[in-house]
């Protein structure tokens, strides 16, 4: 009797119900993401060193330091550059093969399934492979350069310190425009064909389509990709501890290896917890900024 009076109250209350089926996922994900965000952000604002004992109060201070600190501020402007190339290469690139591939031709569906190879090889492995591409001594990469007559010898591309970044960011973009290309592609193959029929009629050729059609009906998952591949971007760390450890010089140092390095390498944990932060800011103006400019476009 009593359970049926329980069953009862369920069926009376369906949002009481759903609360309490998903209440123990709450409570996971809680222990997992609120609490260390939460502790880490408390932490911030005391000196924790594993080295000394004790957490002392300091305030603001790991936080000031951050602006005080030139090789974290040239950091940081690494990162700007990364995301910034990185996704522009990815998304010129993935909207350029989309397009491509949203045609009808002969073995389509094979090259599909051979565009998301790079995408489906770990971040790890792909560091790797592109380090034995540009190898000083047996990388491809020299070997066609060489034939080609565009270099006279070998050329060490990972210890050049104008080169070694550009590396890393070709890497990154070959491994993740294959998502671009599958978010992109699917965007389009939502498209009316009626529409570009149309504007045929008017005269429209495929560039003017291209820009008065695709792109406008393209914007939100072009600002899903977008959000996507920044946050991924701008927290990259594995390819680049994989390929170069932040070297030559710390040219390949970004903001999210020097977190890594101070609170790991340095066990300055609140000031690593502060740099982290920083981060995370950097990523909510950057997702502010396309929110920003597709609302005044979508306005206008």
């Amino acid at each position: 009797m009593l359970t049926d009076r329980k069953v009862g109250i369920f069926e009376k209350n369906e949002a009481l119900f759903a609360f309490v089926l998903v209440l123990p996922t709450i409570l996971i994900v809680s222990f997992q993401y609120v609490y260390p965000l939460t502790y880490s952000f408390i932490i911030s604002f005391f000196r924790s060193d594993i080295r000394k004992p004790g957490v002392i109060f300091i305030g603001l201070k790991n936080y000031i330091e951050i602006f005080h600190n030139k090789d974290l501020l040239l950091s940081f402007w690494r990162t700007i550059y990364f995301t910034v190339v990185s996704i522009s290469i990815e998304m010129i690139a993935g909207i350029a093969i989309a397009v491509a591939f949203n045609k009808s031709f002969r073995g389509r569906g094979i090259a599909r399934s051979l565009m998301l190879i790079p995408w489906a090889i770990p971040p790890v492995v792909n560091g790797i492979i592109w380090n034995w591409m540009v190898h000083p001594k047996i990388g491809v990469v020299n070997f066609i350069l060489t034939r080609l007559g565009i270099l006279e010898r070998y050329k060490p591309w990972l210890a050049d310190p104008h080169w070694a970044l550009n590396i890393i960011v070709f890497a990154d973009a070959w491994k993740w425009t294959p998502l671009v290309v599958l978010l992109i592609l699917a965007g389009l193959q939502s498209i009316p064909d009626e529409l570009y029929d149309a504007a045929k009629v008017d005269g429209a050729g495929p560039v003017k389509s291209f820009f008065n059609v695709t792109l406008p009906l393209l914007r939100w998952p072009i600002l899903v990709t977008l959000l996507l591949r920044t946050v991924e971007a701008i927290r990259v760390f594995d390819i680049i501890f994989i390929m170069t450890r932040g070297g030559p010089a710390n040219r390949t140092k970004l903001t999210t290896f020097y977190v890594w390095e101070v609170a790991f390498k340095h066990h300055r944990m609140g000031f690593g917890s502060a740099l982290a932060y920083l981060v995370t800011l950097l990523i909510i103006a950057f997702v502010f900024l396309y929110f920003k400019t597709v609302k005044r476009e979508i306005e206008y």
